[in-house]
């Protein structure tokens, strides 16, 4: 989009999603173009109360992850990478029980992932 003065400017779009989980439909809204897959969990979360690592994401039948993204797009997985239009319904599977060993064992997960993600963000730094 143009201004008047012939500089692109940003524009964001704001779209309602319908997520379906169990016999429930939660309106979401987001941001198409800078909502992460992340940030799309999240609001997931606060809308259904399916906590973030126990959700499974559908949409047209697949699921929603960053596995289904081109290696250009790794960098930023957001959600208009998937397509997803104003109005989609999206399906939810999860489940909202919680178990504080497994909260702990998970949050341990998450660190351990984090730590190696930033080793795996070096070695590459180093060797290019």
């Amino acid at each position: 989009r143009l201004c008047l003065c012939g500089h692109e400017t940003a524009t964001t779009f704001r779209m309602r999603v319908i997520a379906l989980f169990e016999s429930e439909r939660h309106e979401v809204e987001l941001n198409v173009d800078s909502t992460t897959v992340e940030g799309f969990s999240t609001l997931i979360e606060t809308s259904t109360g399916v906590p973030s690592r126990m959700q499974k994401i559908i949409f047209k039948g697949k699921s929603l992850s960053i596995g289904q993204l081109d290696a250009k797009d790794l960098d930023s997985p957001i959600l208009s990478k998937f397509n997803i239009k104003n109005g989609a319904r999206i399906k939810v599977l999860g489940s909202k029980k919680t178990d504080p060993e497994l909260d702990a064992l998970n949050d341990a997960l998450k660190k351990e992932d984090a730590a190696t993600s930033g080793m795996s963000d070096r070695l590459a730094k180093i060797r290019s």
